[in-house]
């Protein structure tokens, strides 16, 4: 499936949380303080994480990442 697949899904509220955590390193702020920023709780958004990559059939944050920035671009 990685590596075939031509776009990522996920729905609106998955892909802003994906696109913050993905930038987090641009941004240089604690994941918790992004989550508050995002108006979510740390838990919930790791929790929004999580479903967005085992909805597109993924066990790796870094094999889902590669593939959901490769897709944005």
């Amino acid at each position: 499936m990685h590596g075939y697949l031509l776009a990522v899904e996920l729905s609106p509220r998955q892909r802003e949380v994906v696109e913050s955590i993905a930038t987090i390193g641009k941004q240089d702020i604690p994941m918790k303080e992004l989550a508050s920023r995002l108006g979510l709780s740390y838990r919930v958004m790791m929790r929004y994480k999580e479903e967005a990559m085992q909805r597109n059939g993924y066990t790796s944050w870094d094999g889902f990442l590669a593939d959901f920035v490769k897709d944005e671009l």
